[in-house]
Formats: C-alpha cells, structure tokens, sequence
C-alpha cells in the first residue's frame, strides 16, 4: 500500500468518526457505540505499534525518524506513551507467539505491556536465553492468567503477570 492509499484510509477512518452523534442514543444505543470504539481503538493501537515497527526498521538507514520520535512528533503522541509503543513493538519482534496473539486480538496492547513491564523485571539472563527452561539450571515456575503463560525462575516477579480487570476476578 503507498502513502495516499494508506492516508486515504486514515482520512475516512477520522472523517467517520468526526460525524457520530450520540445526543439521540439510548442506553443501548451508547453500549454499542462503545463496543465499536473498543474495536476503533484496538486497530490504532496496532497501527501504532506497525508504524513503531517500520520506524525502526528504516530509522538506522536515516530515511524516517526512531519509532519514539515518530509517534511523539508527527503522531503528537505523549513520550511516554511512544516509548512504551516503541517498547512493545521491539518485544513483539523477540515474541512471535505474543505477536501473533496480539494481531488476531486474543491479548490488547494492556497485555503486552504487562509482559514488557515483567520481562524488564527479570534477571537479564534470564530474559535473553532462547527456549524452554532457564540458565543456569535455575528452578523455574509457570504463571499463568487466561492472556498470558510464561516461565521464570522462582527468584524473579513472575513473568506474564496479567494486569487487566479480569485477573482480579475469582
């Protein structure tokens, strides 16, 4: 897709959303609204993350800007908001099971960014070793919540630790 097709699609997107009413809505009305926006907002939040994906990518070339200053200078998107895009676009790069996840939308932006903030906690020998298990031959334990399964060793803030409303339930 080149650049006026893809700022073409943008342009509807925007413009359809600029002409929704809701003066007129019921209750339910306002819950389906709400439903489609949820859907809205899941695609831009995987745009973004594309767009902090490529940025990287052509960034080292010097053909566009690093995935943060792309998203907080054209996008006008807080810094802290694009570093934490930029930071979950790199960790869907090292997890391509995660990633996959987050593309067919079985786990949100919120969940990435659980998994990033507990993989940050981990010791960093832990955190770059491929495969199963642990270095060192460390013990390691499996947590898990209905987004997330990961394996750490014992000593660590267990990675995956689901931070959404849904882990708090019974």
């Amino acid at each position: 897709m080149d650049t006026e097709q893809a700022c073409g699609l943008v342009d509807k997107a925007i413009d359809a959303l600029g002409r929704v009413e809701v003066a007129d809505l019921d209750g339910e009305g306002m819950r389906a609204v709400t439903d489609r926006l949820r859907g809205a907002r899941t695609h831009v939040a995987h745009l973004d993350t594309a767009l902090a994906t490529r940025a990287a990518d052509l960034a080292p070339t010097g053909t566009c800007e690093d995935p943060v200053d792309l998203l907080s200078g054209a996008g006008a998107m807080p810094a802290g908001r694009a570093r934490r895009v930029a930071r979950n676009a790199e960790l869907l790069g090292r997890m391509p099971e995660l990633a996959a996840a987050f593309t067919a939308v079985a786990v949100t932006e919120d969940h990435v960014d659980a998994v990033a903030t507990a993989r940050r906690r981990v010791d960093a020998s832990v955190r770059h070793t491929s495969g199963s298990g642990s270095s060192a031959g460390a013990p390691t334990s499996t947590t898990s919540c209905p987004c997330v399964t990961a394996t750490t060793t014992s000593s660590t803030t267990p990675a995956g630790t689901c931070t959404s409303t849904h882990a708090t339930a019974p």
